[in-house]
């Protein structure tokens, strides 16, 4: 199992009994928000999550969610004393078990998950520290208070927001299996030196990066723009993708150089956010790890606001994120709201190396501008076609400029129309896009990676009963278009379960990505792997060296 990537983290004062649930009584969904946190856990004691009245099951007053999330009871609000509540709820943190979901009632934290083996009940504490408290390690419990602080962070712009608090791998895989759909999900995770991630792929491996971090489509995407140097964000392998909202660190007014440069948005680069061992209180914390949940939170505010105008209960789709507001209006909306002369809502001034940002050229520093809630209004008044604050044509030109050498990159360079397994359609990377496949028959499909995105691999469903041996035949040729002195194509085949996790190989979940098969090498296809359960399963092709290439396949299951 990788390790999880660095947290983007600078310190300056700072530095998440189980079993089913009874059922509820249904009520009617309500407009809500879900705002997706992947870090290092959360401490739900702690007064920021603390919803007294958030006592029946999500499913009954969240549109989409899953019933079957059991309940993870926990002592909330009843100690003043963080130690205290551990000790009394020892016995339900030690029946938390990795890749399950819990609600935590009494909180708004709708879901939390671990991916973690090594932070379960079952290897944590010593006799060094089993009479203190604050050292044990649970799943899902914050120990280091990166996560506790970015998911308050969201709620300082969002308190009315529900969260899905995911602790692990930078990858956060189980946001595969997310009880519901997030509408907004903040990501501060980065490679373990101020470096383009790219970089740390012969060092992390198989460690989520270029593309490798769990997200949909539907979900409106925050990454943190990096800490301690201005690099380029266009630099950077995932922070080039179009459709990521980078978020850079500044103070109102000030640009930091502890901050990469061509982020989207500016929020707080210090702030504020909860004790992460403690039930109440703040301390201060520091890197663009918190600016990005500031801004996703102050997205999430005025999402909410628009859902409550339209009475509006669903979740995001790719096209809409309320009854009468378009995916598209919404970012323009947030791209138009975004201040170049924000207020300040918290006493942070910068330190003496945070350099004044000009008045006519605050776009150089801050693409779109400042996020935070102080702009949830004009957010809400641009996206309901009220009114919509201007920029000027430098402004948009600027940015402009921005989002097409992002677009040079290659991340949403347009793709041939295909005929995977001769379906007319490209199979997809995941399973929503996956084409369907039956054993006993042979396929032929195309793959056309771009650098560290495009068409870097193909997802095939197929359903199989347990005890069955799947054996997976492939050839791999490379495609016309390639000159004929290029290293022949490869690419790696992964068998997964409903999980996502491999069947039949011991490295348990994976990325599934082209540069995770780049790090390995190319593998050999599955062959006679034994599936344990009756169920429907996913075979992934990836690329190895990112040449285009067709190959042909079939899957014998006996």
């Amino acid at each position: 199992m990788p390790r999880p990537l660095v947290p983007l983290l600078l310190a300056a004062a700072l530095l998440a009994p189980g079993g089913a649930v009874a059922a509820a009584p249904r009520t009617a969904p309500q407009p809500t928000v879900v705002v997706a946190v992947a870090d290092t856990g959360v401490n739900p004691y702690h007064e920021v999550f603390r919803r007294p009245k958030n006592t029946q099951h999500p499913c009954t007053y969240v549109k989409g969610f899953s019933c079957a999330i059991p309940a993870l009871r926990l002592s909330i609000g009843k100690y003043q004393d963080y130690r205290e509540a551990l000790v009394r709820d020892r016995d339900v943190w030690e029946t938390v078990e990795p890749h399950q979901w819990y609600w935590i009632p009494g909180t708004n934290i709708v879901g939390a998950v671990c991916d973690r083996e090594y932070s379960s009940p079952r290897d944590v504490r010593t006799p060094e520290n089993e009479d203190d408290p604050s050292t044990w390690r649970y799943c899902i419990l914050d120990n280091d208070g990166h996560g506790t602080g970015t998911a308050s962070a969201v709620l300082s712009e969002a308190p009315d927001a529900l969260l899905l608090v995911h602790e692990g791998n930078a990858g956060a895989y189980d946001l595969a299996t997310m009880p519901v759909t997030a509408d907004v999900q903040t990501h501060s995770w980065a490679a373990p030196a101020p470096l383009p991630l790219q970089a740390g792929d012969p060092v992390l491996g198989d460690a989520a990066i270029c593309g490798g971090a769990e997200r949909r489509k539907e979900t409106l995407y925050f990454l943190a723009a990096g800490n301690e140097a201005p690099f380029p964000t266009w630099l950077d392998c995932e922070r080039k993708n179009p459709d990521v909202h980078v978020v850079g660190g500044a103070y109102p007014g000030r640009w930091t150089p502890f901050s990469w440069s061509m982020y989207d948005y500016a929020s707080w680069f210090c702030r504020p956010v909860a004790v992460h061992a403690a039930t109440k209180g703040q301390e201060t914390a520091c890197g663009t790890s918190f600016a990005s949940p500031t801004a996703a939170g102050a997205a999430a505010a005025a999402l909410l606001t628009v859902r409550r105008h339209d009475r509006y209960t669903g979740r995001n789709t790719r096209t809409q994120v309320s009854r009468t507001v378009s995916r598209a209006a919404f970012e323009e909306a947030l791209q138009r709201a975004a201040s170049y002369a924000p207020k300040a809502k918290f006493d942070q001034p910068g330190p003496a190396t945070a350099v004044p940002v000009p008045e006519d050229s605050a776009h150089l520093f801050w693409g779109y501008g400042w996020l935070d809630s102080t702009v949830t209004g004009a957010i809400v008044s641009c996206a309901l076609r009220r009114a919509c604050p201007t920029k000027s044509a430098d402004a948009q030109s600027w940015n402009e400029q921005r989002q097409q050498l992002r677009e040079a990159q290659g991340v949403n360079a347009p793709v041939a129309p295909q005929r995977d397994a001769g379906s007319n359609r490209d199979a997809g990377t995941d399973r929503a896009t996956a084409v369907p496949v039956v054993p006993g028959r042979t396929y032929d499909s195309r793959i056309e990676p771009h650098g560290y995105a495009g068409d870097a691999d193909d997802w095939y469903t197929l359903k199989l009963r347990a005890g069955q041996r799947v054996t997976v035949t492939t050839a791999g040729y490379v495609h016309p278009s390639v000159p004929v002195d290029v290293t022949p194509a490869s690419g790696c085949w992964f068998l997964l379960d409903a999980r996502n996790r491999e069947v039949g190989a011991p490295r348990g979940r994976l990325p599934m990505r082209y540069v995770a098969c780049d790090s390995s090498g190319p593998n050999t296809p599955p062959t006679n792997v034994r599936v344990p359960a009756t169920g429907a399963y996913v075979l992934v092709y990836t690329s190895h060296n990112g040449v285009p290439h067709d190959y042909r396949f079939s899957v014998a299951a006996r």
